[in-house]
């Protein structure tokens, strides 16, 4: 893959209090920030501990998340991974099989997914490859455990991920984007067994 330094990387960071990753993306688009990171390319992501992947949401409008089509892309990848259901699959299952079927390794993402904790959080972000080592290095100081996938440009040309796209689970419990199965359902913390899937949901998409 090319990691020249027009190329582009996901950086990911895991922490296993959940306010961390919202404190991270405030550090990273506050002004005192070494690293210059575009609204669009960075989500905040809360795995609650009855299994339900929150995605943070767009505070400026109050609905939904506008995100980049490449963060879109590696979104629908984690959320999608096996052993989790995908709410609604829509725009990011369409934007994960344009990546993946362009080359992307779907590998890192779906380790992210197995990895998070319960009441855990995660950072994604999408960057230049030359920024990379500056923000590896605030994530870290910010205690995050740091992972780096560079993206191969094919993997964006002609597969629509450059333009920018809002999804909005809003059907399901407000920005509740997946959830995680146990092996005969969906686990349920409350009464320790297997519980089936909501099939509830409704695309607004």
């Amino acid at each position: 893959m090319a990691t020249d330094s027009t190329g582009m990387a996901l950086v990911t960071a895991v922490w296993p209090d959940p306010r961390d990753a919202d404190r991270a993306v405030n550090e990273l688009l506050g002004t005192g920030s070494p690293v210059r990171i575009d609204r669009l390319n960075v989500a905040a992501l809360v795995l609650t501990r009855d299994g339900r992947l929150r995605i943070h949401r767009d505070e400026q409008t109050g609905k939904g998340a506008l995100v980049s089509g490449v963060l879109g892309a590696a979104l629908g990848v984690l959320a999608g991974s096996p052993g989790w259901l995908l709410l609604g699959g829509g725009i990011l299952e369409r934007l994960a099989g344009a990546a993946t079927a362009a080359g992307m390794d779907p590998g890192p993402l779906r380790d992210l997914a197995d990895q998070l904790p319960a009441a855990g959080s995660a950072v994604i972000v999408v960057a230049a490859v030359d920024a990379v080592t500056a923000l590896h290095r605030e994530l870290t100081m910010l205690g995050g455990d740091v992972t780096v996938q560079h993206i191969d440009p094919v993997v964006v040309q002609g597969t629509g991920l450059s333009a920018a796209v809002r999804y909005d689970a809003g059907d399901v419990d407000g920005d509740v984007i997946a959830i995680r199965r146990a092996t005969d359902g969906v686990f349920s913390h409350s009464t320790g067994e297997p519980s089936p899937p909501d099939h509830s949901y409704r695309s607004g998409l």
